[in-house]
């Protein structure tokens, strides 16, 4: 899917949380996380948190955003449209924080 995105050499599936075996028989969803040196995880919604933001080395990342505000990533067209109800919930999240 991602021919370009960098594998782990001791264990191809170990960025793939042990939970999203268990979580996924009950339907929990699980997120797509674009990380350093071009690393993809996969990511049940338990185990996600907020995290300092940071510009990210990953060449997939202009798949998905037009840029770095430097406390968010602006999602592109494409993203907006398909995800609009995120897009619309970015501000009240800065805010919050």
């Amino acid at each position: 899917m991602f021919p370009h995105l960098v594998m782990p050499d001791e264990d191809p599936f170990h960025f793939i949380s042990d939970s999203c075996c268990r979580l996924n028989k009950f339907n929990v969803p699980h997120y797509m996380i674009l990380a350093e040196n071009n690393r993809v995880c996969l990511v049940p919604e338990d185990d996600i948190s907020i995290c300092p933001p940071k510009l990210i080395n990953n060449l997939e990342i202009g798949r998905f955003f037009c840029k770095f505000e430097g406390t968010h990533y602006v999602p592109n067209e494409r993203l907006r449209k398909a995800y609009p109800n995120d897009t619309a919930l970015i501000p009240k999240i800065l805010s919050n924080q």
